[in-house]
């Protein structure tokens, strides 16, 4: 897989991921009896093959954000580590070959492969309208988002494209 190719796969994955956690405030996931691991704290130290706890509102010390996400569960193979309990990368060191990590959506970029000076979208507290805003990003050609149901939790999937002549490493322009 090139590595236009794997930012873009994983630019699918963290947006279907996003919206999948955008949904997570109304909906009830179905616990199971087995035993979960302790979460990941602060640090960047390699992880175990296996299941791995992200639990981001412990590791929300100002206590101003996601205070509604439930704990993730995420196996992974050898050779992953853990980013200071907020996500998780297949690198230790800047910039991440690969990485997955969570948020709770307040803002969306209008338009993200140029958006140095433009204003940002509130897409509100629904995942259809943060769904709605993410299909409708340039550059991106979206697919439809069409409901799911992942663990439990009810949200929209959708894929993103990343354009094959990005420089992630200029901020804020393609």
């Amino acid at each position: 897989m090139t590595a236009n190719a794997q930012r873009a796969a994983t630019a699918g994955l963290l947006m279907t991921l996003i919206v999948m956690l955008a949904a997570c405030g109304g909906s009830e996931a179905t616990a199971t009896s087995q035993e979960r691991p302790a979460a990941l704290g602060a640090g960047r130290q390699e992880l175990e093959a296996g299941a791995h706890v992200l639990d981001l509102v412990a590791r929300d010390e100002r206590g101003t954000g996601p205070a509604r996400l439930p704990r993730i569960e995420i196996t992974v193979p050898e050779r992953w580590f853990n980013f200071d309990g907020w996500g998780i990368s297949k690198g230790r060191k800047l910039p991440f070959p690969l990485a997955v990590s969570f948020w709770d959506v307040a803002q969306v970029y209008s338009t993200p492969c140029h958006w140095a000076g433009k204003p940002m979208i509130d897409p509100g507290p629904d995942v259809e309208r943060l769904a709605t805003v993410l299909a409708n990003q340039p550059l991106r050609n979206a697919t439809d988002p069409r409901d799911i149901v992942l663990a439990g939790f009810r949200g929209k999937y959708l894929e993103l494209s990343v354009p094959t002549d990005i420089n992630s490493t200029r901020r804020g322009k393609a």
